[in-house]
């Protein structure tokens, strides 16, 4: 959407005088009325100074002297505010709806209408999401740069952490050891499928059970050897030939009711 034809800008009462000299017009006058009193404050020094030298009482020269300073500035007040008002009236005045453009606003345009205003504010919303995404992605890139970095460190450290890994094999000539890592991973995965019956049978109550009840041979065995060791005080079983007549005993015994397997186990178990 293009803007309308440029025109001139028709300026109001003293905004063309004052943009065109950089300052208010009130402040000149301002500072005109400051400095006519301090000329007045130095004319009241003066006369002052000049009737203190006059022979009379002092208090009613004092009082000569106030009472002229009021008088002034009253007088001065009256005639200042006439000169306002020429100054504001002839001298910073403009007519009205003078057609006149500066220089630093040739070209520019003071009349848009509202629609070609609507279409410029469209297009600043536009402008001002598309920035705050923008800045949103930027943020989020500086994140992940962030992030990635991060990681990348930490894999530098992993990988000097495990060095030894690819050093050591070469020390000991050995170069295929992604082979080797390879063959001790499936031999794992081989054990941990067969533990996995096993590991089914221990958590079953009932065949662990089974597992650990002693047959009626067994326990006659325990039986027998706890009735020989009773009979028997402390002394004689530290007594190596003890010892050996147990032996015999037991080996009489059990000759006919278990191997000598099972003979060593239970010299093991009560001996």
């Amino acid at each position: 959407m293009s803007p309308p034809t440029t025109v001139v800008r028709r300026y109001h009462q003293l905004e063309l005088i004052t943009e065109h000299l950089g300052y208010l017009p009130v402040r000149f006058t301002d500072d005109f009325y400051n400095a006519c009193i301090g000329c007045m404050a130095k004319a009241v020094e003066g006369v002052e100074a000049f009737v203190s030298t006059l022979p009379g009482d002092e208090r009613k020269k004092m009082e000569g002297v106030e009472k002229f300073d009021t008088l002034l500035d009253n007088a001065f007040d009256k005639r200042f505010v006439v000169f306002e008002e020429f100054v504001f009236n002839n001298i910073f005045r403009l007519p009205e709806n003078l057609p006149i453009t500066l220089s630093h606003n040739k070209g520019l345009n003071f009349t848009y209408t509202q629609a070609y205003e609507d279409h410029l504010d469209k297009e600043l919303e536009d402008l001002r999401k598309s920035v705050i995404a923008q800045k949103a992605l930027q943020f989020k890139l500086k994140n992940q740069i962030k992030s990635t970095e991060r990681l990348t460190q930490r894999l530098e450290s992993c990988q000097k952490e495990m060095g030894f890994l690819t050093t050591i094999p070469k020390q000991h000539g050995l170069t295929q050891i992604g082979d080797t890592i390879d063959l001790v991973s499936n031999q794992l995965q081989t054990l941990q499928n067969l533990m996995a019956p096993l590991q089914e049978f221990m958590a079953d109550p009932e065949k662990m059970a089974l597992v650990a009840k002693e047959d009626q041979r067994t326990q006659y065995i325990k039986r027998d050897v706890q009735r020989q060791l009773r009979m028997y005080s402390e002394a004689d079983l530290e007594d190596e030939a003890f010892h050996t007549l147990v032996r015999q005993e037991l080996s009489e015994k059990t000759s006919q009711i278990a191997s000598l397997t099972d003979l060593q186990a239970l010299k093991e178990l009560y001996l």
